[in-house]
């Protein structure tokens, strides 16, 4: 039976019949929020029309986007602060699909926009839909509330609250369109932002796109308010393949590698994967009682294991006992 009063934004706790023990499930992301009259809300991010504007039916956010006709693209207001978003020119009207708004041609021919609202924030990602003829370059104006404030040092654009560091705007990702079915199968590359005065820059790199071996469409996926939604993400995987040193890039896509994988592109050397997940414990009710089982229940929906039972590896879970930095090298064996 489930215990609304120990609840929490990503985790649920249910008791036992017979009272002796109870179970919290623990969610990588919220799950709900406490709306206005306190009582808990299940979040909904499928986008809806409202008026002049689009916004996800069940958030805890205030978060509105654009309906066409303006270059006010997004408006976020969150416990962190407020922040808007704009698009280099007049939008069009977006098509909904689920929770993804669609601006067709929003930075020219062939050069869609969409917005994601997701159960971890926003993400907002620019597809390439067919080869350029040349270099492209993607702007993205923003405009912080006081106190936030967006500025880049060595080389890295970080977000400050009150002069004190919250975020880093990590590199953007780009990938083909066989990389966006797979990452282990297609071609993909980093891109990184710059800041002009109050505007991210991207300027994806030309050759990658020029390349026969790239698969279009080529999808760009930047991230221009991490401090927005659950927090800065920090669920990753590295590898000892030479694309996956870091963990950067890897900590916004919609797929986490752990494991060994033959495939690099060209030859059938295995690399090994290793996970990285971060649960937030905040408010748990089991702080201070005895533990009488723990489990990490992942759900697979992708692997290239065909052995039998008795043939199957074992995952292994360890807890990390510290920080792990998201763009430090880190060599596997």
């Amino acid at each position: 039976m489930e215990s609304p009063s120990l609840n929490t934004e990503n985790m649920t706790t249910v008791a036992r019949p017979d009272g002796k023990a109870v179970g919290t499930y623990t969610y990588l992301t919220p799950i709900r929020f406490k709306n206005s009259a306190g009582d808990w809300q299940q979040i909904d991010t499928t986008l809806v029309k409202d008026g002049d504007f689009v916004r996800p039916k069940s958030v805890k956010a205030d978060v509105r986007l654009s309906a066409g006709g303006d270059t006010t693209l997004m408006s976020l207001k969150a416990d962190q602060g407020d922040v808007q978003v704009s698009a280099p020119a007049k939008l069009p009207h977006p098509v909904l699909s689920g929770n993804t708004a669609t601006y067709a041609n929003a930075y020219g021919h062939g050069l869609d926009l969409e917005i994601q609202t997701t159960l971890a924030g926003i993400r907002q990602k620019i597809v390439i839909r067919q080869r350029p003829s040349g270099p492209l370059t993607f702007r993205v104006p923003i405009r912080a509330s006081r106190g936030l404030e967006y500025r880049e040092k060595a080389n890295r654009v970080e977000v400050l609250d009150d002069s004190k560091k919250i975020a880093d705007i990590i590199p953007a990702l780009m990938l083909d369109a066989k990389a966006s079915q797979s990452i282990t199968q297609g071609r993909f590359s980093s891109v990184d932002t710059k800041l002009d005065g109050s505007t991210l820059v991207y300027s994806p790199d030309a050759a990658f796109l020029a390349d026969p071996g790239t698969t279009y469409p080529v999808t760009l996926a930047g991230n221009p308010t991490p401090w927005y939604g659950a927090g800065f993400p920090s669920d990753t995987f590295i590898s000892n393949d030479s694309r996956f040193t870091v963990g950067g890039a890897q900590q916004y896509m919609d797929a986490i590698i752990a494991g060994r994988n033959n495939f690099d592109g060209a030859t059938s050397t295995y690399y090994i994967y290793r996970s990285y997940l971060r649960y937030d414990l905040t408010g748990a009710p089991w702080y201070g009682l005895p533990i009488i089982n723990a489990d990490v229940r992942p759900w697979n929906y992708i692997t290239t294991h065909c052995g039998g039972a008795e043939q199957t590896p074992e995952m292994v879970v360890r807890r990390v006992i510290s920080d792990w930095a998201l763009n430090e090298v880190i060599s596997e064996k």
